[in-house]
């Protein structure tokens, strides 16, 4: 009972620890000044957060959000793999907001004609397809679909809170789950910029994709079914004509998620990082 009591209260200091960091990122980015964001960027000129939301969704915002960040920083498998695949399936339009500013992002991370570029850039965008089509499809169900979506909405809450718009909600209630907020209205009713929701919106979720509240055994069993069925997806798209090369960057992890899944062991470990 005492090492069971001290490993709950592990877990509960790791997962304030991890908030703390993300807050950190979020305090950051509300007082971030317009030549913090420029820096590093290829259009100095932009501040994100005077954009419309069509233009960070598909537009000039696309290389400052966080999610075009964390693909540049990782690559396409590990990104899918620590975040994408543990977003429970009631959280659909995160998994699809998320997965569709990657897409766009490849094009501004890999923007050169030479050959190097161009096959990461294809085999990333063939990846992400391959990945959003889970959504469409439909996931398979979970051991206990609802102590997943209570575990991760009430950590997205919890996140957003203690975050520096306390008063943003992240999704709309709905049946058979939750929806995107209107991106019209997210100035209005939060006095913040669609930029910075967005970005409130992809740190919670990352926050909230590791189940804190939950049991490491208990949150691997739960997303076993969809992990595996997301990484048989990764695979299956890139097999389809006409095929994509594969970068030497992405060789070792294709050939590790194609060997666990002859094993059977693709619900596990996925692409090497595991859950």
């Amino acid at each position: 009972m005492a090492a069971a009591l001290l490993a709950f209260g592990c877990e509960r200091s790791m997962a304030a620890s991890g908030l703390v960091e993300v807050h950190e990122r979020l305090y950051a980015l509300k007082w971030a000044s317009a030549d913090a964001y420029n820096a590093e960027a290829t259009r100095p000129e932009i501040d994100p957060r005077d954009l419309s939301s069509a233009r960070v969704h598909d537009g000039a915002g696309v290389e400052f959000l966080g999610v075009s960040e964390l693909l540049g920083e990782v690559g396409v498998l590990e990104f899918l793999d620590d975040y994408i695949f543990d977003l429970p399936s009631t959280a659909a339009f995160l998994a699809n907001l998320e997965l569709i500013a990657a897409q766009r992002a490849t094009a501004v991370l890999h923007p050169n004609d030479d050959a190097v570029s161009v096959a990461r850039r294809e085999f990333e965008d063939r990846v992400l397809k391959a990945a959003n089509g889970v959504l469409v499809d439909g996931l398979p169900p979970s051991v206990d679909p609802h102590k997943l979506h209570d575990a991760f909405f009430d950590a997205l809450d919890q996140c957003c809170r203690a975050s520096p718009w306390p008063a943003a909600e992240l999704y709309v209630g709905g049946d058979p789950e939750p929806g995107e907020y209107p991106s019209r209205l997210v100035k209005r009713d939060f006095g913040m910029s669609y930029f910075e929701y967005m970005e409130l919106l992809h740190e919670c979720g990352k926050f909230a994709a590791t189940y804190p509240t939950l049991d490491e055994a208990v949150r691997d069993q739960l997303l076993a079914a969809q992990r595996a069925h997301y990484a048989q997806a990764v695979l299956g798209g890139l097999d389809e004509a006409p095929a994509v090369e594969i970068p030497a960057k992405y060789r070792g992890e294709i050939y590790e998620l194609r060997r666990a899944e002859r094993l059977g062991g693709v619900a596990q470990n996925v692409l090497g990082g595991g859950v």
